[in-house]
């Protein structure tokens, strides 16, 4: 059966070697620097204080007068998923991403800001947080 011709043969005949070719060598820093590292760390603690805030925002009593929260929070959190993703690959396209990912994080912080709850005014802090970082590392990047 093991043998036999059809889905369930086993190959049995002498393995194929692949040989690398023509690839080139690609030569990434294997160490970041302590900001860059710090930068990543905040970008996905922001991303974690969004969508806390969102699903909480959904458990509120009047759940539309959230709705620009809530939206916001969205945005956020994945403009931060974005950006942290650029830095991490040192993509080149990484200052422009986090251009949009500085001002959807202080308008988060903003929006967050006027709503009492405990988790918006922790996400308005880390927000601020954020695009803080952000914009000391596009400092010290340029």
């Amino acid at each position: 059966m093991l043998n036999e011709p059809g889905p369930n043969r086993i190959f049995t005949g002498t393995p194929v070697r692949f040989q690398r070719r023509n690839v080139p060598d690609l030569k990434l820093k294997t160490m970041k620097s302590e900001k860059t590292n710090n930068l990543e760390h905040i970008l996905i603690k922001c991303i974690t204080a969004c969508e806390t805030c969102a699903t909480m925002c959904l458990q509120e009593d009047d759940v539309k007068m959230m709705a620009g929260c809530i939206m916001l929070d969205r945005d956020c959190a994945d403009i931060c998923m974005l950006t942290a993703r650029f830095v991490a690959r040192n993509s080149a396209h990484a200052r422009h991403v986090m251009k949009e990912c500085i001002e959807i994080c202080r308008l988060c912080a903003e929006e967050c800001a006027k709503h009492e709850a405990e988790h918006c005014q922790h996400c308005a802090r880390i927000c601020q947080e954020c695009a803080d970082a952000c914009e000391n590392w596009m400092q010290s990047a340029a």
